[in-house]
């Protein structure tokens, strides 16, 4: 991690804290020690917890950012394909349908809450599950006569999964989320089925 992107987001969060206190969402004595704080602490993980508990607050202000809002959204491909990316997350929970088609949902540029939920379904299609190293992902898919994989950033395969699997991935070193403003502990939970068709969960920087 670079010392100016860590610089960066101890500027950033200095200014979610200001923020904060001036809407009275934390007291004098907290706004100081967090300001101080941030002035010592070294990594982007360490300045994350300082704001943890008031970044997802507020309302219109550009330093205090927001998670995205509890809901769904919904993304299909009906003989087609479609490439979410950018900062494309407004819910909690996406439900994805892919049909003759092809998705892409890239998680590395949106901001994470605790827990992103994503429930599909592949028939003759494929998904794609973009995330960024450190975030944790739970799997719960059905396979029928379809395939779940895991790939890591170099397209090497890591893991194939035929029938149905319930697995825990993305356990190894913890590296921020590409976008810093996500939730210090974001994981991602997957569940569905494909028939017929495939599911790839990609780690990417």
């Amino acid at each position: 991690m670079s010392d100016s992107f860590v610089e960066q987001r101890r500027e950033e969060v200095i200014d979610i804290l200001t923020d904060a206190f001036s809407r009275d969402i934390i007291g004098t004595e907290q706004y100081e020690l967090r300001v101080e704080e941030a002035n010592r602490r070294n990594s982007v993980e360490e300045l994350n917890q300082l704001v943890s508990d008031v970044q997802g607050l507020g309302g219109g202000s550009t330093a205090l950012q927001r998670y995205p809002d509890p809901g769904m959204q919904t993304v299909r491909s009906i003989f087609s394909s479609q490439q979410m990316d950018g900062d494309w997350l407004v819910h909690d929970h996406v439900q994805v349908n892919s049909v003759f088609g092809s998705t892409t949902l890239d998680l590395r540029r949106p901001v994470l809450g605790p827990l992103t939920t994503i429930t599909l379904t592949a028939v003759l299609g494929d998904v794609k599950i973009i995330v960024p190293r450190g975030v944790k992902v739970t799997v719960d898919v059905t396979p029928v006569l379809g395939e779940v994989k895991r790939q890591n950033e170099d397209q090497k395969l890591l893991q194939q999964v035929k029938g149905f699997i319930s697995s825990f991935l993305g356990e190894g070193n913890e590296i921020e989320p590409v976008n810093p403003h996500s939730h210090p502990a974001a994981r991602v939970q997957v569940s569905g089925q494909a028939i017929l068709g495939s599911v790839y969960i990609i780690t990417k920087r």
